[in-house]
């Protein structure tokens, strides 16, 4: 099987730590990146003690992220705020999954088109490459 390339936007909460537990014991995916825009620089170790001598990755800042390669983007972000970076991260061909649970009571007009797919689980949406269209017909 593939080795799948993963990125981590919003490490520094417990959605993102999670992520990062349950990811680096998959034998088929490698950690790439991790972002934090208030810990950039620090160890990803630093705001998660459990992970000392586990996951030395430093945090990054989104902009900087979007200048790697990989194949799965983890937005482990509030809702609002993983809508403003879905495009960015869809826009490089990345399969981009949303980890939040509820959508604090709206049904945001992206689900209401269909370009979300569900998983059956609680906060987990997965943005089809389709997806794109909708956000660059929106910011127009």
């Amino acid at each position: 099987m593939k080795n799948i390339r993963v990125g981590i936007v919003g490490a520094s909460g417990y959605t993102g730590s999670e992520l990062v537990r349950i990811l680096i014991n998959h034998p088929n995916t490698t950690i790439e990146y991790i972002t934090s825009e208030s810990s950039a620089g620090k160890p990803f170790a630093d705001l998660h003690e459990a992970f000392h001598s586990i996951m030395e990755l430093p945090l990054i800042k989104v902009e900087d992220a979007l200048k790697h390669e990989v194949d799965v983007v983890f937005l482990a972000l509030p809702h609002g705020v993983s809508m403003n970076y879905a495009p960015k991260f869809l826009e490089k061909g990345n399969v981009v999954i949303g980890c939040r649970q509820k959508h604090f009571g709206f049904v945001h007009p992206i689900f209401e088109e269909n370009r979300i797919m569900e998983s059956g689980k609680k906060g987990v949406q997965f943005w089809k490459s389709d997806t794109l269209a909708f956000f660059k017909k929106r910011r127009k």
